[in-house]
């Protein structure tokens, strides 16, 4: 189980989704305000130890990989592990990647890992991104959230959406709307992993004080302006943790280099939603429990931009020392995990390995 210590925690953090994005604006609609989760933000600092949990985890089915169809005919990857006892399942979880990514990202460890520990576990892909459909326009962030409501309908109940890097924005961007008054589908929880904040998403000068030298900050700069993946050693200081296994970070050199470089959104999307949460009083209220990751070790999104992030939602964020931007791909991904399990285990409904039916969600097939 993680130690958790209140700590104040040096400014720093960005999100390379709001540089370079795709050319097209789409307009959001609006939604209705509730009561937030927590009632003043904070900054936790975690010591995670160990892998263990406070339960004992069950064995996983194998991963079920389908083609979802969306409305206008395109099909997004979807990606599922669920638990070999089904009347078992604590609740359901859907894992959306950041970008030039996929839900295979997720598959490596995290879906395994709560699948293993009770939770029915599913991965999306976006548009154009892992093993979706590619779109023949720019995408939107009204389509982002069009495509996340069909798909969290289609699951067996109501999920906790987990979101890395750049989904963190699309995800905040439904919260929001959910507190202007929309209607969006039903969500449980929203766990946000090394995302930026939407109101810190561009580069500032606390930025660019936190970089930890002008060398770095210069790296950091040619990287995201670059739009180039194809530097294995900078990917590394980047992405990854130093100690990463050589043959993994050529393994996911390989999927990061042949991702097309697009966006979900553009910054004109995230300029809307800016002005939508700066109209709404703070900490914004979405009747959704909010929970925030930061690495302490990320390339690209500094503590502060995460910070910012849960506090717009009156929420905390947790600092993780040793961990690199994926998260979940890097060598110490399990004190992520559990992290985020601990965290699960406060959200109604969701006690462990409570006894409720599971029920199945479109066509699979075993992969």
């Amino acid at each position: 189980m993680p130690s958790f210590h209140q700590a104040t925690i040096p400014p720093c953090e960005l999100h390379a989704a709001s540089l370079g994005c795709r050319a097209q604006s789409c307009k959001p609609t609006t939604a209705r305000p509730h009561d937030g989760w927590h009632s003043r933000p904070g900054v936790v600092v975690l010591s995670v130890k160990a892998s263990a949990t406070a339960y004992e985890a069950t064995s996983a089915t194998s991963t079920q990989s389908w083609r979802h169809e969306l409305p206008c005919g395109l099909h997004l990857e979807m990606l599922r592990r669920s638990p070999r006892l089904p009347a078992t399942t604590r609740g359901v979880l859907l894992f959306v990647h950041g970008a030039r990514h996929g839900a295979w990202c997720w598959e490596e460890h995290f879906l395994g890992f709560f699948a293993e520990h009770g939770w029915d576990a599913f991965a999306m892909s976006l548009r154009s991104h892992g093993g979706s459909d590619m779109d023949d326009h720019p995408g939107c962030m009204t389509e982002c959230l069009e495509d996340l409501q069909h798909v969290i309908k289609s699951l067996p109940q109501p999920p906790v959406l987990v979101a890395h890097s750049m989904s963190g924005l699309i995800l905040q961007q439904y919260l929001i709307e959910v507190a202007n008054g929309r209607s969006m589908a039903h969500v449980t929880g929203v766990a946000l992993l090394c995302s930026a904040g939407m109101l810190k998403a561009a580069p500032d000068m606390q930025y660019f004080q936190a970089q930890s030298s002008l060398w770095h900050l210069l790296k950091v700069v040619w990287w995201m302006l670059s739009k180039s993946l194809s530097n294995i050693a900078l990917n590394r200081q980047m992405l990854f943790s130093s100690d990463i296994p050589l043959d993994m970070l050529r393994r996911y050199q390989r999927r990061l280099e042949n991702a097309p470089n697009l966006l979900a959104f553009t910054q004109g999307d995230v300029a809307e939603g800016v002005k939508m949460a700066e109209g709404l009083a703070r900490p914004i209220s979405c009747g959704v429990p909010v929970f925030a990751i930061s690495a302490g070790n990320d390339g690209i999104i500094m503590p502060h931009q995460v910070e910012d992030g849960a506090a717009m939602f009156g929420a905390h964020a947790h600092r993780i020392p040793g961990l690199a931007h994926d998260l979940m791909l890097c060598e110490r991904w399990e004190s992520a995990a559990v992290c985020l399990e601990d965290w699960l285990e406060t959200i109604p409904g969701s006690t462990s390995l409570q006894q409720q039916p599971l029920q199945q969600a479109g066509p699979k097939k075993t992969v």
